[in-house]
């Protein structure tokens, strides 16, 4: 039942990466908060920073919030489902599969609109929008450390 070295290795080397990644996303999402004109740190904060960034970008905040209701739905439903043993666990576990379907959706509904608005904002062009969509993080990383300007005034 033990782990021997390299199933070790290969799991430590998995959790460096993803947290690599994490933190070059954190990163890069401060400095697309800068160019935007709005405060560095709100883009460090978990679910603020969906709320911060669709205002900037003009789009209301119905979608973060439902993304947000839906995913604390979804969590406090797994975790009655976890620690209770009533009839309503059955219930608990179909609300949370229900709430984590819901919650795919919006997040793949604030992946378009995110990728479309914010390429609009920063004066890319259609191409630019598809590689947001099926490529975000390095399309993101394009967007923070690149030339490109944020042109709130000039779309509006």
């Amino acid at each position: 039942m033990f782990l021997d070295f390299p199933d070790l290795l290969s799991i430590l080397f998995f959790i460096f990466a993803l947290c690599l990644s994490q933190i070059v996303f954190l990163i890069s999402n401060c400095r697309i908060f800068k160019k935007m004109g709005a405060r560095q740190y709100k883009a460090v904060i978990p679910f603020y920073h969906h709320f911060v960034l669709f205002k900037t970008i003009g789009v209301t905040r119905v979608i973060p919030a439902v993304y947000t209701g839906a995913f604390f739905a979804s969590t406090l439903c797994l975790v009655l489902s976890c620690f209770t043993k009533s009839p309503e666990r059955e219930l608990y576990i179909a609300i949370c599969v229900f709430s984590a379907f819901v919650l795919f959706v919006f997040s793949l509904i604030i992946l378009f609109v995110k990728a479309f608005k914010l390429s609009d904002y920063f004066g890319k062009s259609s191409k630019f929008k598809l590689g947001m969509v099926l490529l975000q993080p390095l399309f993101t990383l394009g967007l923070a450390f690149g030339r490109s300007r944020f042109l709130k005034n000039e779309v509006e």
